[in-house]
């Protein structure tokens, strides 16, 4: 975790601050309503925070069989999600991703408020047209402004595919964990004491490895190194 701490100081104390005519205060111009550079601030909090929670786990508890994964997938979800908002040099690219976050962002919260029985009190309809106000000022078009989900957002921003180091791959088995999967489970558990109990079945003896949590872990935070280098990249002026 302390490879994150100069990460985690730029972001306690607005180190993240964006130059007059870079690439991201041109986005900001372009696009008033919704900034590129909030979504991924925000983006860096909520991975820093989830490994933050990471290491209390361990240090209090020791390593659990699955709590630790939930956190990394979140952790690794948010970076790559800045990841691919900051990599490309299109403009309109990264304007478009940023709509595209909000667009399910809406629909999201449509959702739990029609899930708590409130669905009349929802202002759906508002943020729709404030959207058009935005796209129209922006020149963008939403229908190429459409969120694919993180799955496709890994695979966009992958930089180590079909190996083991695979964002893609580190994703997949963290949320297998999140979901209690029993395939994701025997990827990372360490077996031990397996016995034939009769008619072909065996039993194992399992325990949490830390193994496989270091492997994603190290996937997770080259993710933060690389949002926040891209940041830098595109909230400062190129000399």
């Amino acid at each position: 975790m302390k490879t994150l701490t100069a990460v985690a100081r730029k972001c306690e104390t607005g180190g993240h601050s964006i130059e007059p005519t870079s690439d991201l205060d041109l986005d900001h111009q372009r696009m008033t309503g919704l900034l590129v550079g909030h979504s991924v601030d925000r983006a860096l909090h909520h991975s820093l925070d989830c490994l933050w929670g990471l290491n209390q786990l361990l240090v209090v508890n020791g390593p659990q069989h699955y709590s630790p994964y939930v956190l990394i997938r979140g952790a690794l979800e948010s970076a790559a999600t800045a990841v691919w908002l900051l990599s490309p040099d299109d403009q309109t690219t990264r304007l478009q991703r940023r709509v595209a976050l909000e667009v399910d962002n809406s629909k999201e919260a449509s959702k739990a408020i029609a899930a708590a029985g409130h669905a009349d009190q929802d202002d759906a309809d508002q943020r729709k047209r404030n959207l058009g106000a935005l796209l129209r000022d922006s020149g963008l078009v939403l229908k190429n402004c459409q969120w694919h989900g993180y799955g496709a957002v890994v695979q966009e921003i992958d930089d180590a595919p079909n190996t083991l180091k695979s964002v893609e791959l580190a994703w997949r088995t963290t949320s297998g964990m999140s979901h209690g999967k029993l395939w994701s489970f025997e990827v990372f558990a360490a077996e031990s004491n397996r016995r034939v109990v009769g008619n072909g079945a065996f039993k194992a003896d399992f325990s949490p490895s830390y193994h496989g949590l270091s492997k994603v872990l190290e996937v997770a935070v080259r993710t933060i190194h690389r949002a926040d280098a891209l940041f830098d990249e595109r909230r400062k002026v190129t000399q």
